[in-house]
């Protein structure tokens, strides 16, 4: 849903040749770990060669094929909640840095105006919401005039 959930498939081709058997679109299983943790450091810094050997299919040689990395990878960015308050809260403060809102939390959350927060929904739907839509999204989530925009992701989680 919010841009940093997106999966940079470039980047990510540009390792798996990188990491590649040569002259083969295969990969060593043990160099699974190692590409993942270089793509995504924070979402894929505890994943261990047992995770790697119970979710991904290898062959009897213990080789990957691409397409089964791109997918365990895709499917773990594209569905990762546990940081998605965190990711929404950090693509507010890359957007919206210079609103009237109020901080709470020391950088936790942050209160900010209705027509900001509509702006937010909307983005983190990739536009697909209307202004009207997002607009009764948010009326439950008021607060003086002002929104949280870590109740908003928890909503939308």
């Amino acid at each position: 849903m919010s841009n940093n959930n997106s999966f940079d498939v470039i980047r990510f081709r540009s390792l798996l040749k990188k990491y590649a058997k040569p002259q083969s679109e295969e990969i060593e299983t043990s160099q699974v770990v190692d590409l993942l943790k270089e793509f995504d450091k924070k979402r894929f810094g505890t994943l261990t060669i047992k995770d790697v050997q119970s979710q991904i299919d290898i062959d009897k040689y213990g080789s990957v094929c691409f397409s089964s990395v791109e997918n365990f990878a895709c499917h773990h960015t594209l569905n990762d909640r546990s940081t998605f308050v965190t990711d929404t809260i950090s693509l507010f403060y890359n957007n919206y840095s210079s609103d009237k809102g109020k901080r709470l939390d020391n950088k936790s959350d942050r209160l900010i105006e209705e027509n900001d927060m509509i702006k937010l929904i909307i983005q983190m739907s990739d536009n697909s919401l209307s202004t009207e839509d997002a607009s009764r999204m948010i009326k439950e989530l008021q607060s003086n005039q002002l929104y949280s925009v870590k109740k908003l992701a928890e909503k939308l989680l």
